[in-house]
């Protein structure tokens, strides 16, 4: 925020609004990149390209897995957070919903018709019931 402004205030004037020093300030300026912000820097070219090449649906778990198998030392929290910070989501599955009748056809459809069970002497017997009974 102090760079935007320096071209219209000065350092010192922006510094004691902001309520830093001057030397803190010069200090954090001057100061390298930390080894974990150029590590998170590479985790996350490597977290888009295996989001890509899954087509987008990988989420943190999986990606996870993929980047130790590339010998990369990593927690899922971390890439959790980068993939946050990133806005990078998996997809999420679609909900299995079991298909067990085709109705998309002409065809003549059968009456229904009830089934019953019956325990007779510990073997199961299946009985059709009259269909004009059950309907009525």
């Amino acid at each position: 925020m102090v760079d935007n402004l320096a071209a219209e205030y000065s350092v010192r004037e922006l510094c004691g609004i902001y309520g830093v020093s001057r030397h803190g300030y010069e200090e954090w300026k001057a100061r390298q990149e930390s080894e974990a912000e150029d590590t998170d820097g590479r985790l996350i070219v490597e977290i888009k390209a295996i989001h890509k090449k899954s087509r987008y649906s990988y989420g943190t778990p999986k990606i996870t897995v993929v980047l130790k198998k590339k010998g990369y030392e990593v927690n899922h929290k971390r890439v959790a957070r980068l993939m946050r910070e990133h806005n990078i989501r998996g997809r999420k599955r679609a909900s299995y919903r079991p298909r067990t009748t085709d109705s998309r056809h002409n065809l003549p459809v059968a009456p229904n018709r009830r089934w019953s069970r019956s325990l007779c002497h510990g073997r199961v017997l299946r009985f059709v019931a009259l269909v004009e009974h059950l309907q009525n």
